[in-house]
């Protein structure tokens, strides 16, 4: 691949990551921008179950000693919205504004021109370094914000718990169970895809990227690691699925031990305080695990769900831009 002379670099080579060789090095410069990292094996499981008929290019960038110095990650899945392509970048610390970045990211754009793309959501951290001020110097735009927010569990009021469940219950003739309770079978499991699918595309976020497929949804949240079938929690009323939420164990997190994937409820059941009830049960399954901090992300526009955590006593943290560059063939193409 392409070769560059940058500024107090002797030379910088792009070439394929190689997995599982180059783990750990990846893992430990993306890391340092991320408050929620990955651990090596997690990174290799979500790297060997990608759906190997979707475009993915994972590149690093190695000094003259062959030390790697970035990475890359432009990827689209097939429930991705069309022509949309999404990028991670990062440089190792010490390595920035050497031309590194910039050589990886011209890399990155060229794969997706290659492979049908027409623009690239680039996720740059919040308040880390020139990452921003990076990503408009090279044609993108911020549209959005995904919002991330902590909890201390051991905050939260236990008569504000027993109120926002006792109020569902005695309103809605609600029932709370977990996926362990219900059953953590195939269909359990179909069926709590099929209602976070429901709710998610009323999420600001899924408009702007697209939605999770049944396949996809398997790999990325039913086999991550923090995944447990205690911590998927279902609000039933009637007898039918009204609501879910999912949270599990984060470890080697810089600012919680434990993560929210998904909170939402169905239509005809909003407004009703089964949200906010799902999330107390959560605080509870968090305390009954001995962890202390929850994070959640939630899109900047999605204003009712920030309401539920702001209640809950959530804190606003950095989280990540969203910028967006429409990819232009050149004009030889």
């Amino acid at each position: 691949m392409k070769t560059v002379t940058p500024h107090r670099l002797t030379t910088c080579d792009v070439r394929a990551a190689r997995v599982p060789e180059d783990s750990e090095a990846i893992v430990t410069i993306c890391n340092s921008y991320d408050s929620e990292p990955l651990s090596v094996s997690e990174f290799e499981r979500l790297y060997e179950s990608w759906d190997p008929r979707d475009p993915r290019a994972r590149l690093v960038a190695t000094d003259s000693s062959g030390k790697i110095v970035g990475t890359v990650h432009s990827r689209r899945r097939a429930s991705t919205l069309p022509g949309l392509f999404l990028l991670n970048l990062c440089v190792r610390h010490g390595h920035t504004g050497h031309g590194v970045g910039g050589l990886l990211l011209e890399q990155a754009e060229t794969f997706a021109l290659a492979n049908g793309g027409d623009r690239i959501i680039a996720f740059v951290p919040e308040g880390k370094g020139s990452g921003q001020e990076f990503a408009v110097r090279h044609g993108y735009a911020h549209t959005r914000t995904l919002f991330e927010s902590t909890l201390d569990v051991t905050a939260v009021d236990d008569d504000f718990i027993d109120e926002a469940v006792g109020r569902c219950v005695k309103r809605l003739g609600a029932r709370f169970e977990s996926l362990s309770t219900l059953g953590h079978t195939g269909e359990n499991l179909r069926r709590f895809y099929e209602v976070s699918h429901e709710c998610d595309k009323d999420e600001p976020s899924t408009s702007a990227i697209g939605e999770v497929s049944w396949e996809d949804f398997q790999r990325q949240v039913a086999n991550a690691d923090w995944f447990r079938p205690e911590g998927i929690l279902v609000a039933l009323v009637n007898g039918k699925w009204a609501g879910v939420h999912s949270l599990g164990p984060l470890n080697g997190s810089h600012v919680a031990d434990m993560t929210t994937d998904f909170t939402g409820v169905l239509r005809p059941y909003r407004g009703q305080g089964l949200a906010i009830a799902l999330k107390c049960l959560g605080v509870r399954y968090a305390r009954s695990l001995g962890r202390h901090r929850i994070v959640t992300h939630n899109d900047s526009t999605n204003e009712a769900m920030l309401g539920i955590n702001r209640k809950l006593g959530f804190v606003g943290r950095p989280g990540w831009l969203l910028m967006t560059k429409a990819l232009r063939r050149p004009l030889d193409a």
